[in-house]
């Protein structure tokens, strides 16, 4: 068996949106997927970032170490890597991290092949948080949070954190 495939992202289409006062360290903000058409060793797949500069509003561009790392895993024959932040995030600096990931075959003889992907990830303040309310108590809700989230994910493209489910006031809810 002989590693003559290079493995190659899948088509990404979602917006990753990153609100830094609500995002924590250990906690995934983008995933990516891979492939590799070799078997055994030769398609299997490690992720890696290899660089992350942040682009401020005013277009100037800071290198950034340390503020993301990515986890390798396989469902089915696909290869995930989830970007996942190290530190927290200054909530003052808005703009976008762009993280380069690179996807590495692993093979048994000879040089290991890649491919790289560059991921936008943009950070906005909590002014961009949103509020739902539902006409269903607080357990209902958090009873069907993987179908809310789901429905939320799909209708704007992007990754969705919920913050806190509460109930609302009688009064606030008549009004």
């Amino acid at each position: 068996d002989m590693n003559d495939n290079a493995p190659y992202f899948l088509p990404e289409n979602k917006t990753f949106v990153i609100i830094p006062e609500l995002v924590v360290p250990n906690q995934q903000v983008a995933s990516v997927q891979a492939r590799d058409n070799d078997s055994g060793n030769n398609g299997a797949i490690l992720f890696s970032i290899l660089q992350v500069d942040f682009i401020a509003k005013d277009g100037a561009t800071t290198p950034f170490q340390g503020y993301f790392r990515v986890t390798t895993s396989l469902e089915a024959d696909m290869f995930i890597g989830n970007i996942e932040l190290v530190t927290n995030l200054d909530s003052t600096l808005q703009g976008t991290y762009q993280v380069t990931v690179q996807a590495q075959d692993k093979p048994s003889v000879g040089p290991a092949q890649e491919a790289k992907i560059t991921l936008n990830l943009f950070t906005v303040d909590q002014s961009y948080r949103v509020r739902l309310q539902f006409s269903m108590n607080k357990e209902e809700v958090g009873a069907n949070m993987e179908k809310i989230i789901a429905v939320l994910t799909q209708a704007t493209r992007t990754t969705v954190y919920v913050v806190s489910i509460q109930d609302i006031e009688s009064t606030a809810r008549a009004r």
